[in-house]
């Protein structure tokens, strides 16, 4: 079990987090414990303070706290690899 999960919040308009999400395999996603919220999870977006997409927010699981925060696409993977360590 990992010791934290990534929250992606993303927009069915938005171009980038569409190609984001064709290149999120079920095995990352399963691996990084990815959860992806869309505009339709308002709730979501509001408790996290999420203003524009694509964001990528890691969450502390033993302290369910925020660890790392990314906002927007450019060098997506390498951001990603960032935001995991």
């Amino acid at each position: 079990m990992t010791n934290s999960k990534i929250l992606f919040f993303s927009s069915n308009t938005c171009e980038p987090c569409k190609l984001v999400k064709s290149r999120l395999s079920k095995k990352m996603i399963s691996e990084l414990n990815i959860e992806i919220f869309s505009d339709c999870d308002w709730d979501m977006f509001v408790t996290h303070d999420v203003q524009t997409v694509p964001t990528f927010i890691k969450i502390d699981l033993k302290s369910n706290k925020e660890t790392n925060r990314l906002v927007g696409y450019k060098n997506f993977f390498l951001s990603a690899f960032l935001l995991l360590f």
